[in-house]
């Protein structure tokens, strides 16, 4: 009999197993609703280069409000939902070569999206005041990953941007188009980088891969005292993108310039959103990381070394 019953338990669907009760993550939209959020990140960098035994600071803090305006409902629970944010404002700490200071950067924008059920954005228009649309728009990472081919320089830009989180979850996670339970992950690709391939046909080639947010769905928790659905997300690298950069000079790695390009960062991010409705009720994340360049011949370690460290939140008001 006991055998019998773990043979039935064995083959039921998990939803119907004690602790795995599934969930349908759907974003609802109501028509007139207006959210108001700020963002706030703070990010401190180290760095050193050549003979620079000592690590130079850089403190910068982001903050930004911005609102989402629900307008139209759209087929199949999409809806038209209005983004409209002033300037960043960049506070920059006090460095060997200027004081602190304050200015704003990036440009406004009133930008119409249209997003899915499952909170992704299929549609874009750019209603910003023209001249704002010929500002240059901030180093910061883009809500468009694209991916980065060459140079280092641009691959510790990119973990820059990533660390500073500005308008990297602005709209919440993207959800699941399946029905999970908890312990349950989904991707998004947030970032291109190098890596080299560990298993398949092609393993061991260099090549750049994606950069993917893993999200887990982790079920109800509280915060600040008010019953949330929580969804953890988690973005990782730890590669050496030498082997790459000799593929691309097509010479073998004990020729190439820099015999180890050292990329590594975690960044952890817990949504917590309103249930029912899963609009972003609070966001905090957290992101911490290094790059080290090793050059041929440069003798007393790495050459180049960039130390990351941040606090984001996303609160609504």
């Amino acid at each position: 009999m006991i055998t019998q019953l773990a043979v039935i338990l064995a083959l039921a669907p998990s939803s119907v197993l004690p602790g795995r009760q599934e969930a349908d993550l759907v974003r609802r939209f109501q028509v007139g609703e207006k959210l108001t959020y700020e963002f706030v990140s703070r990010l401190n960098i180290d760095f050193r280069e050549g003979n620079l035994e000592t690590f130079i600071p850089l403190r910068h803090t982001y903050r930004y409000t911005f609102t989402l305006s629900t307008e139209k409902e759209k087929p199949e629970g999409a809806a038209d939902v209005r983004f409209e944010r002033d300037k960043i404002v960049q506070q920059t700490g006090e460095t060997f070569y200027s004081s602190p200071k304050e200015e704003k950067v990036g440009r406004k924008e009133n930008i119409l999206y249209t997003f899915s059920r499952r909170n992704r954005a299929i549609g874009r228009k750019d209603e910003s005041p023209e001249e704002e649309k010929k500002e240059p728009p901030p180093f910061l990472m883009s809500m468009n990953a694209e991916p980065v081919q060459f140079g280092y320089g641009r691959w510790v830009a990119q973990m820059y941007g990533l660390a500073a989180f500005v308008r990297f979850f602005d709209f919440g996670p993207v959800l699941p188009n399946r029905r999970v339970s908890e312990g349950d992950t989904w991707k998004e690709t947030k970032g291109y980088g190098p890596l080299t391939l560990t298993s398949g046909a092609d393993k061991g080639k260099n090549i750049v891969g994606r950069l993917d947010l893993t999200y887990t769905y982790k079920g109800n928790t509280e915060v600040d005292g008010k019953q949330v659905v929580w969804i953890e997300g988690r973005l990782e690298q730890d590669t050496d993108a030498a082997p790459y950069v000799a593929d691309l000079f097509g010479i073998d790695l004990k020729d190439s310039p820099f015999t180890e390009i050292r990329l590594i960062f975690e960044a952890a991010v817990d949504y917590y959103l309103e249930p029912g409705s899963l609009q972003v009720y609070a966001i905090k994340a957290q992101f911490q990381g290094s790059t080290a360049v090793t050059r041929a011949g440069w003798e007393g370690g790495p050459w180049r070394e960039d130390r990351f460290r941040s606090r984001a939140s996303l609160t609504r008001k």
